[in-house]
């Protein structure tokens, strides 16, 4: 087994750890318009997540694909 190390803060959202991993991660998003575009690409690749989720609360599947 291998372990790995995280790159999520499990304090955080869902969504507040997509933003910290954008390039533009310096600026202060919308985050409104950033949800909904990121509800539409889970929608659009069947991806079924709770955006407002604390990380803590996933499971370690979901935990890899939002690191992903």
């Amino acid at each position: 087994m291998v372990h790995q190390n995280r790159k999520l803060i499990p304090a955080h959202t869902v969504i507040e750890n997509i933003i910290l991993g954008h390039p533009k991660a310096g600026s202060i998003p919308d985050l409104r318009r950033t949800r909904e575009d990121i509800a539409g690409i889970c929608d659009r690749y069947g991806f079924k997540i709770d955006l407002k989720a604390k990380v803590w609360q996933l499971s370690e599947g979901e935990k890899q694909a939002v690191e992903s």
